[in-house]
């Protein structure tokens, strides 16, 4: 209804195919998130259950692969940073942060999922590299292993 009183140019008064998840596979193996969340953007408004829908297969694709740098310096970064300190899924968000030496960056990350996830049993200090390694050390670390032996490796 909206596209009636409201057209917006680019936006099809129809869902494109694209939308389809064996679409959005073909799509995302050729690493187009960006495309795809743009265009997510154009043709569906924020609450639209597709929208949510597209965006966490994409959200999720990226995690899975360890293909965080396709969105960094992107409108899209940050919301799929909330996404997956929401979903608690941020393990492997906080590893990639950490072997890039950008150590502030898993800092940020572990303090936005304390405050989404209003978890007490992480200690966020000053510094930055003891708030990674009390996130590491906590249960809500699912991948443990994995993020000590990354922060082992920049020490």
């Amino acid at each position: 209804i909206n596209q009636v009183y409201y057209p917006r140019e680019g936006r099809k008064h129809y869902v494109p195919a694209m939308f389809e998840p064996e679409q959005l596979e073909v799509l995302m193996s050729g690493g187009k998130y960006e495309y795809i969340l743009d265009r997510n953007c154009l043709q569906f408004e924020p609450d639209h259950p597709l929208y949510i829908r597209t965006s966490e297969i994409v959200y999720n694709h990226i995690n899975k692969n360890n293909n965080f740098d396709a969105l960094h310096s992107t409108r899209h970064f940050g919301p799929m940073v909330f996404y997956l300190c929401w979903s608690k899924q941020i393990d492997e968000f906080i590893v990639h942060q950490i072997l890039h030496r950008n150590l502030g960056g898993a800092a940020h990350a572990v303090k936005l999922y304390t405050i989404i996830n209003q978890d007490k049993s992480i200690v966020v200090s000053e510094d930055d590299l003891k708030t990674v390694e009390n996130f590491a050390n906590s249960g809500a670390a699912r991948r443990q292993g994995k993020t000590k032996m990354a922060l082992d490796k920049i020490k």
